[in-house]
């Protein structure tokens, strides 16, 4: 085998080869400067003709409330103060609207149009109005989600609450607006009576027999109202025990400074009997205040 030789004379650049698989997305680059400012565009259209009036304002509570309205004279402005009639014309009006809102949220009425927050804010207002149904909207969102709730105006302005129907804890209310409700309120109370017959629904701790389970409460926040716990409803009679072949009924009052632990959603260790006659369920309103 002879030595190596010498290296020869590069060769001619061959074709481009097929494109490779695509890399990874790199980071994103930085801001540049930001560039000259352009030329002033045509200018556009003339609007509508604004509102033949131009509403005079004063100051309330540092907020510019429009109360009246006065003709606006312009037969002898120059044309080019159209354009700015024009724009205070669409000022005023939306001040207009921000005055009727304002309005409507210092004298609510509590129609499903123009509903309270809660049953407090009609006791505020000057008016005297009696007891009866009216439309709260407690997160002051959108009318669709309204309430129709009770007012009881001599208990200081409670908004109840009443169940879908009297036999079950079910409450047609979102959990948005209880939440709003909850916050808005500084108490609450429920009355829930249980109606029996030769049965017993409540006894204390000592006097339950080793088969007996009392009747449980599940609040709203999921904690539970059972004899002798931290949460333990008042009972204003407990007749259920007495077995004399005639109806007694066991009288629950929930009443808490905590809001939010009402309305009761469910009722666990109900009687368990051949018949159902043997007991019936009446649940009350739940009332904030």
């Amino acid at each position: 085998m002879g030595g190596r030789g010498v290296v020869g004379p590069v060769g001619i650049i061959g074709p481009s080869g097929s494109a490779g698989p695509r890399g990874q997305k790199g980071n994103r680059g930085e801001n540049g400067f930001q560039g000259p400012r352009g030329s002033p565009g045509p200018r556009g259209r003339p609007g509508p003709p604004g509102p033949p009036a131009i509403p005079l304002s004063f100051k309330e509570d540092g907020l510019v409330i429009v109360d009246s309205v006065t003709p606006v004279r312009t037969q002898h402005r120059p044309a080019m103060d159209l354009p700015m009639l024009d724009q205070g014309a669409e000022i005023f009006k939306t001040l207009h609207y921000l005055s009727n809102l304002i309005q409507s949220l210092k004298n609510p009425l509590g129609t499903r149009d123009n509903p309270a927050r809660i049953c407090r804010d009609l006791h505020s207002c000057e008016q005297k109005l009696n007891d009866g149904t009216y439309w709260i909207d407690p997160n002051l969102g959108c009318s669709s989600d309204t309430i129709e709730v009770s007012c009881s105006f001599t208990g200081g302005g409670q908004t109840c609450l009443k169940p879908i129907t009297v036999s079950k804890p079910t409450i047609e209310v979102g959990r948005v607006q209880m939440n709003f409700l909850h916050l808005l309120s500084s108490e609450a109370i429920q009355h829930i009576t249980i109606h029996c017959l030769n049965i017993s629904v409540w006894k204390s701790a000592e006097d339950q027999l080793p088969d007996h389970r009392s009747v449980r409460f599940k609040a709203w926040t999921g904690e539970v109202f059972e004899v002798g716990g931290e949460l333990e409803p008042n009972v204003l009679e407990d007749s259920c025990w007495i077995k004399d072949g005639r109806w007694h009924q066991t009288q629950f009052v929930f009443h808490f400074l905590d809001p939010t632990l009402l309305p009761v959603i469910d009722i666990y260790n109900l009687p368990k009997t051949n018949s159902a006659s043997h007991y019936h369920l009446e649940i009350g309103p739940v009332c904030f205040l």
